[in-house]
This record gives C-alpha cells, structure tokens and sequence, in this order.
C-alpha cells in the first residue's frame, strides 16, 4: 500500500493515482468541514470528487488525473483530463485552479464548455462560478446547438441564462480551408445570446456576405436555433424588373398558433401601385388548408380597380372515409399574375371535390372551373363541370373464381 498523500514545507498535499478507497478516506478527513466532499464513480478516471455549492443542491463533480490541495490557502488544483460537471452543464480542460473560499474555478489551456442547451463553447481561459453558470471566458469560439457558430475576442456569463460577446461574429454557415469565408455572417461590437429569451441582440452591427460588408445597423435582434417559429420580419427580396421597375418587398410572419400563422407581404414598386400579399396556413386534427392572395388597386386598360388573386387549397376528414376539400386558384384579369411576378402560369383550374375510398373501391364527385389568359382562349366560352362522378367497386366473381371491377364515370358540361 502507497501513500495517499506528500505533504510539501509549503503546505501543499498532492493525491495520486493510487488506492482509490483509502484516498478518498484521507481527502476528506484534510478538508474536514470544507466545501469539498468525496465520492466514488463509475468512471475510469482516477479520481472523481463531488462538490456542494451552498447556493444550490445540485453537486459539482470534479474528474482528474490528479489533484493537489494547498491547505493553508484553501484551494485545489486538478491536472490531467479534467472534466467538471453541474447538472447537465460540463467544462473540461488540461487544468483548473478551484477556490474552495470563493467558489471560484479558473481554467487555462484549451478549454471546452457546453451549457445545457448544446451549445459549446472553446476558450484559452475561463474564470467561472463553480456551477459554470458566470464568469469571464477569453478567446471564445462557441458551436451552438444546431448549426450556428460564434467567435469573439471574450465572452461572459450572467445570471446563469445569458451570454454576453465582445468583437463577436455570427454565421449559421458552415466553413472550411478552401473557402475561409462564411457566405453571410453577422459582425458587432457587442452580441448577446438571451437562453431564457431565447434570443440574440446585437449593437453596431455590420452584415458581410462573401466577407465584404453590405449593410449596417445600429441594433439587430433574431432568435436562436431553439425557436421553431416566431413573429417577426423574414428576409426581404429587393429587385427590379420592366413590369414594376424597382421593388422591394419585407415579409412579417404572425405567429397565431402553434398549427396556425400568416405572413404578410406587401410589395412597393417605382412603377406599380403596392399591392398586400398573404398566406395564412392551417393544420387542424380534422384536415389542413393554405390561403394565399394579394390586393391591389391599380390601372387596367385605363381604369382604376381593385385587382388581386387568391390560391387556396385544403382537405378535410369528414369521417368513416369520406373526405372533401377544394383547390381554388383565380385572378382579377388577365396580366395581374404575370406583372406581379407571381406565377407565369396562363390557364388556372379550381376544383371542389368529395371522395370516398375503402378496400373495395372509391366514389369521387368534383366540379371543375377554368381561367384562361392564353390570347386564343376565352375563360367565358370553357365550360364548367358540373358535377363530374367517378368510381370503382372491385369484387370476387361468383361461381368462376377471380376478381372482377366495375369502373363508372358521367361528366355534366
């Protein structure tokens, strides 16, 4: 059996890679009624010590190749793979210095953080509470939970929920040697990432694409990858054209529901009178329906009108299956679609239908409406259908053997 423990002129005890049982025993009996209490793990480290932070229950477990306890100081030094865990929160690096009085650790060398939503970070120094929550990080490089990265010259934690950035740089692009730059990122003097809020603020901020600057504002706030949906503005598109000239067009999207939104997107053009776009979407537990459409008031063949579109469609469950649902697409004239860059589609059909389906056949009944804007078509000259039915009933043949199916349709013109 080894020693335990060397004890230095200085004060200073040093724990090895020995008997773990009776190491552990002699730690505790050092550190007496201190903050620091021993326990065993299942891990192969040599050494795994737990310690209870006075501001919460939750234990902090120190992991390392070896630990030195300088007494008269009251602190420890862990070297060698060491691994701190509180809660789901993790810090790992080369070495740590612990004070036990302050509740203090600092880390040098490369270090690696991860915070309890995924997110990770890299550092050359930290100074952080002992349960990871505060503290200062130099030289901060993070990989946040999906695929966003940040980079910054020093980062810190506060309140244990945000993380405040200094030079910082925000891209969700991936890089790599041959392309060292990000196709868009996102540069400011100071960023902040709300975890509570789930959000990232960012003041002088500077929008590069291709590593060249594009854009600037003084404030910038967006969500991070946690959120799936939330109102506020979507990137706009900004082009131009012989039909409206200049446009620009800024997307908001309105968060109703968790099964239910709408985006609106009004259009202002140089040439063109503006024109209000939506779509509102819709997923309900008895079927599910799109409403896209815009507005407008504007010129057509020298007078002033209201003009618009509508593209809708949906499904619905009606029960012991039978479902019904639409698919309505029409316009206010013949160019409205084209000039408005919406679709270069020239012949819309709309349609209403109820069906029926099971194991030995279908029953379908549908109406049918068309639009043309072809110049050798009139919409008012194709005929509506009204009503058309469909269907098909398969069975067993008697007496013979095999199957037979009877397949029956009628058009109404």
């Amino acid at each position: 059996m080894y020693k335990a423990f060397e004890e230095s002129k200085t004060g200073f005890y040093k724990m090895k890679s020995i008997n773990l049982v009776i190491a552990l025993l002699v730690f505790t009996l050092f550190l007496g009624a201190s903050h620091l209490a021993v326990a065993q793990d299942d891990h192969d480290t040599p050494f795994n010590r737990q310690f209870n932070t006075q501001a919460n229950d939750q234990p902090v477990y120190l992991e390392a190749d070896e630990i030195i306890v300088d007494r008269p100081a009251n602190t420890a030094r862990a070297i060698g793979n060491v691994r701190i865990t509180y809660g789901d929160r993790v810090l790992k690096a080369s070495q740590i210095e612990y004070d036990l009085d302050n509740n203090r650790i600092k880390a040098d060398g490369l270090i690696t953080i991860i915070n309890s939503d995924g997110t990770t970070f890299q550092a050359t120094e930290a100074q952080l509470d002992d349960d990871l929550s505060d503290g200062l990080i130099r030289g901060a490089r993070a990989m946040l939970s999906n695929s966003g990265r940040v980079a910054a010259v020093a980062a810190q934690r506060q309140d244990g929920n945000k993380t405040l950035l200094s030079k910082a740089v925000y891209s969700p692009c991936k890089v790599c040697e041959e392309s060292p730059d990000p196709l868009w990122q996102v540069r400011a003097s100071k960023m902040v990432h709300d975890e509570t809020e789930r959000d990232y603020v960012y003041k002088d901020v500077y929008f590069d694409v291709l590593g060249y600057p594009v854009a600037y504002l003084p404030y910038f706030r967006h969500p991070d990858e946690t959120v799936e949906k939330r109102s506020g503005f979507l990137p706009p598109t900004i082009g131009g054209g012989s039909s409206l000239g200049y446009f620009v067009q800024v997307p908001y999207f309105i968060d109703i529901a968790p099964n239910r939104d709408i985006t609106l997107a009004p259009i202002v053009a140089t040439d063109e009178s503006p024109v209000l776009a939506g779509e509102l979407r819709g997923l309900e537990t008895f079927g599910r329906y799109v409403l896209d459409g815009s507005l407008s008031y504007g010129d057509v063949d020298g007078k002033e009108q209201l003009r618009g579109h509508i593209f809708a469609d949906g499904i619905f469950d009606l029960g012991q299956g039978w479902a019904t649902g639409f698919d309505i697409n029409r316009a206010s004239d013949d160019v409205y679609l084209r000039k408005y860059n919406i679709t270069d589609i020239d012949r819309l059909n709309s349609r209403i239908f109820a069906e029926k389906y099971t194991d030995s056949g279908f029953f379908a009944a549908n109406s049918y409406a068309f639009q043309s804007f072809r110049e050798d078509e009139f919409s008012g000259e194709i005929p509506l259908i009204l009503p058309e039915f469909d269907a098909e009933h398969t069975m067993a043949v008697p007496y013979i053997g095999g199957l037979g199916s009877l397949h029956a349709n009628t058009v109404y013109l």
